[in-house]
């Protein structure tokens, strides 16, 4: 016989009955191991990963490039196999950045022009390139889908004000043609922009671009934003940051579909050798540009921002660490945040290095109940100033994770004595609770263990259970 509890902020359907003759399990979902899968390998291309974007069937796309000189993508199922040979785009100074609309992606890529590329679902590419209204000093820096229209946004340095970045963008629609003309993002000729890579989130009806740009007070660094509304109309530039950094590095955003989350790397301080020392921080922001609340630390080692992306309910944030340092301690990292920039869990691993090739950079996106992960490990020279000097290999990985509310599951051992195993299967970065009770009421519950299955499973030995009938349960804390 089997009881199951439906309770407020417990997970439906997860109650292990163990009594002396009976041993049952009732599973809500089950959550396998975590999958590890290759999206761009082989012996002799090096390759670079620039974005991953998930498409309506369930697949993504990861951009890419290979041997740093050509923009090229891959199409993954949302099982993490591959599911079109590579797409070569063309010639490029680094990797194609994807994003997907309704019926297809669109990719862009610098070449010597910004250009632009629809791709089918299936991964093949839908007609000819072509060449954005961009300059030949131009680097392309976020695209995204705003249920209409795609944006693309590029850095046009030295075109109105020689030493002075410059961004533009330009809507697209799913025919790739063009609406409307290039739109001036911000007051950008008043100070120095930097050019790499901003953050580009679209929630509600318009699309929020996030960069940072030089204080002319302070000399350092304050991230800014901008709205693009569907119609195209652009408001801002407004303040997000709430201190200032000596240096600059790409901020990454994601939204709930209202409000923004924005990630920041910031350094206040330098190593003896002159390098940054950089910590990333977050911050909430409004669909009017306000700030609810001041900066949230998220780590402070040597650390930088790479990618966010929302479940429905909570944001998995993805970070190097020591990316841009000689450490050899080269990672990267995950964590799990409510909306209110609150921790679920630990922060976790999940790409190990081989050989000489270290975890560099990180992507998530969010699409049909999990999370898909593209990792690039490398070999990565950088000097004792932060700056990468040199590639001599790199790969790039996956994996897939589920939803952070995806309930997790207990799977029953063998009982030996008084000792009963037990081995729950969950999201990474989630603390769930082990709770035990003798009578399946709603106050006779006592906790055993919290943590979070950092691997995907976490075992668990109960070594009291010496009653003749005892009831088990998983749930969130």
């Amino acid at each position: 016989m089997v009881w199951v509890l439906f309770q407020k902020k417990r997970f439906p359907g997860i109650l292990l009955f163990l009594s002396a003759m009976v041993l049952m399990v009732l599973e809500a979902g089950r959550v396998q191991a975590l999958p590890f899968f290759p999206i761009a390998s082989n012996s002799v291309d090096i390759f670079l990963a620039g974005g991953v974007a998930a498409s309506p069937d369930g697949n993504f796309l990861v951009g890419l490039a290979q041997n740093q000189t050509n923009a090229c993508a891959q199409l993954m199922s949302s099982n993490g196999v591959t599911a079109a040979p590579l797409l070569n785009l063309g010639p490029s100074q680094g990797a194609a950045l994807v994003a997907a609309g309704t019926t297809n992606f669109l990719a862009t890529w610098a070449g010597n022009q910004v250009e632009g590329a629809l791709i089918n679902l299936d991964g093949s590419q839908a007609g000819a390139s072509f060449n954005l209204p961009a300059s030949p000093n131009s680097a392309e820096t976020a695209v995204g889908y705003g249920g209409t229209n795609y944006l693309v946004v590029w850095e046009d340095e030295g075109t109105l004000n020689p030493g002075f970045g410059v961004f533009y963008g330009q809507r697209v629609n799913g025919q790739g043609q063009f609406v409307g003309s290039p739109l001036l993002l911000g007051n950008t000729l008043a100070a120095p922009q930097y050019n790499t890579h901003a953050a580009l989130a679209y929630g509600g009806s318009q699309f929020l671009f996030a960069w940072m740009r030089t204080n002319s007070t302070s000399g350092g660094w304050d991230t800014e934003g901008t709205f693009v509304s569907d119609s195209g109309v652009v408001t801002g530039p407004f303040l997000i940051s709430q201190h200032i950094s000596l240096d600059a590095m790409p901020p990454a955003a994601a939204t709930d579909g209202t409000r923004f989350l924005v990630g920041m790397n910031r350094d206040s301080t330098r190593t003896s050798s002159g390098g940054p020392v950089w910590n990333v921080v977050a911050r909430m922001l409004q669909p009017d540009g306000s700030t609810p609340g001041p900066e949230v630390m998220i780590d402070t080692n040597q650390a930088t921002i790479n990618a966010i992306a929302y479940d429905g309910a909570n944001y998995l944030l993805v970070w190097g660490n020591h990316t841009y340092t000689t450490n050899s301690a080269k990672n990267v990292s995950f964590e799990m945040v409510r909306s209110n920039l609150t921790s679920l869990g630990p922060v976790f691993n999940l790409f190990s290095a081989a050989g000489p090739e270290t975890p560099l950079f990180g992507g998530t996106v969010y699409l049909d109940g999990q999370f898909a992960v593209g990792c690039m490990l490398g070999n990565l020279e950088v000097n004792g100033s932060g700056q990468i000097i040199g590639l001599t290999s790199g790969v790039v990985e996956g994996s897939l994770l589920p939803s952070s509310i995806q309930p997790p599951v207990l799977h029953p051992g063998l009982r030996a004595g008084n000792a009963f195993p037990l081995r729950l299967s969950g999201t990474p970065g989630v603390n769930y609770v082990i709770q035990a009770a003798s009578q399946p009421g709603l106050q006779s519950w006592s906790n055993l263990i919290t943590n979070s299955p950092l691997t995907g499973s976490l075992e668990f030995t109960d070594s009291a259970a010496s009653s003749p009938i005892r009831f088990y349960r998983a749930s969130l804390p």
